[in-house]
C-alpha cells in the first residue's frame, strides 16, 4: 500500500491527523486478502490493472476488472481474491459526499420509489481515468502533498458531475444517499458489538418492534438470520486468508474454543476450519501453476 503524503511539517497544509484521501493498494497474484471495514469512512475502489474477485458481507461476489469502480460503504469488510496477475487498486477514502453543483438535483431521484440499486461494477470514464493515472503517478513518485490530496478530492467530485449523468452518480453513490442507508449504516457499524437482538435495536436508537420492521424492510430477512449469515461469511473470509492464525480467528469472533469454531463452521459453512483453509491454500497453488 502506498500513501506517500509529504511530511514537510512547516507547510501550512500539513496535518498529522489526516486519514482520508488517496492510497495505492497493490495485491499480489494468487492471493486472498481480507481488508477490514472502516467505521468512519466510505471507500471508492478504482481498478487500475488486473482483475479481482470482490466480496462484501451483504452482496454477492463479483469480478472487477481494469477500468471498473465501486463504492464501499462505511463499516464493510472486503475480501479480495486475485488471479494469476497482480491487481492495482486506487482507493479514495472520504467521510461524506459534497455535491456542490446546483444543477445536480439528486433529491428528485431519491424520491423515486422505483429506483433499483444493484451492487455491480461501474465504468471508469476516460476523463476520470486520466485524473486517476495522475494520482497514481504522484503517489508512486512521492510527489503527493497534503494540499494536492485535499484539492484532488474536490476535482474528483467535479469530474463525476461533468462526465457522469445524475442517474449514474446516484447509482454509484446510492449507499450514501439512499432512503434506507442511514439505518443500513447504523446496522453495519454496530453489528460487531452486539450479543442480542434487543442490544442491536438499542444501538440503532429504535424500539425492538420498529427495529425488526425496519430491518426486514431494509435487508429482506430477520436480524437474527442476517447476523448469523454475516458472521459465517466473515469467519470464512478470515479462514481463507492464510496469513491469519486460527487462534486469532477464535479471539476475533469470541468463540469459546477451537471446538466451538469447528461446530460453527460445520453448521453454517458445511466444512471444518481446516478444510476451508486447505481449499484456499490449494486454490492459491493452482493459480501459481497456471
Amino acid at each position: 500500500m502506498n500513501t506517500n503524503l509529504c511530511n514537510q511539517k512547516d507547510c501550512s497544509y500539513y496535518n498529522s491527523q489526516i486519514v482520508n484521501g488517496f492510497e495505492l493498494y497493490k495485491i499480489p497474484a494468487n492471493q486472498t486478502i481480507l481488508r477490514k471495514g472502516n467505521q468512519n469512512s466510505y471507500s471508492l475502489f478504482f481498478i487500475l490493472s488486473g482483475n479481482v474477485s470482490l466480496s462484501l458481507s451483504t452482496h454477492p461476489t463479483l469480478i472487477f476488472e481494469k477500468g471498473n469502480l465501486q463504492l464501499i460503504p462505511k463499516g464493510y469488510s472486503v475480501t479480495f481474491q486475485t488471479g494469476n496477475e497482480e491487481c492495482e487498486i486506487l482507493i479514495h477514502r472520504f467521510t461524506g459526499l459534497e455535491i456542490y453543483c446546483k444543477q445536480i438535483n439528486l433529491a428528485s431521484i431519491n424520491q423515486n420509489n422505483r429506483f433499483d440499486y444493484r451492487f455491480q461494477p461501474f465504468p471508469i470514464e476516460s476523463h476520470l481515468l486520466k485524473f486517476l493515472e495522475y494520482i497514481r503517478y504522484s503517489l508512486d513518485s512521492d510527489a503527493f502533498c497534503q494540499l494536492v490530496n485535499e484539492s484532488s478530492r474536490k476535482v474528483l467530485i467535479s469530474i463525476f458531475i461533468q462526465h457522469y449523468s445524475k442517474e449514474a452518480i446516484y447509482q454509484i453513490f446510492y449507499p450514501i444517499m439512499g432512503r434506507n442507508e442511514n439505518f443500513r449504516s447504523l446496522v453495519i457499524q454496530n453489528y460487531h458489538k452486539v450479543n442480542s437482538i434487543p442490544d442491536f435495536a438499542k444501538e440503532t436508537g429504535c424500539s425492538l418492534s420498529t427495529f425488526k420492521r425496519k430491518f426486514k424492510t431494509t435487508f429482506g430477512e430477520s436480524a437474527y438470520k442476517w447476523l448469523q449469515t454475516q458472521r459465517a461469511k466473515e469467519v470464512e473470509a478470515y479462514l481463507q486468508d492464510i496469513r491469519i492464525d486460527f487462534a486469532d480467528i477464535i479471539e476475533e469472533f469470541r468463540f469459546t474454543s477451537h471446538k466451538a469454531l469447528y461446530h460453527f463452521c460445520r453448521m453454517y459453512l458445511d466444512a471444518s476450519p481446516s478444510e476451508i483453509r486447505k481449499k484456499a491454500t490449494s486454490f492459491s497453488k493452482q493459480e501459481q501453476v497456471k
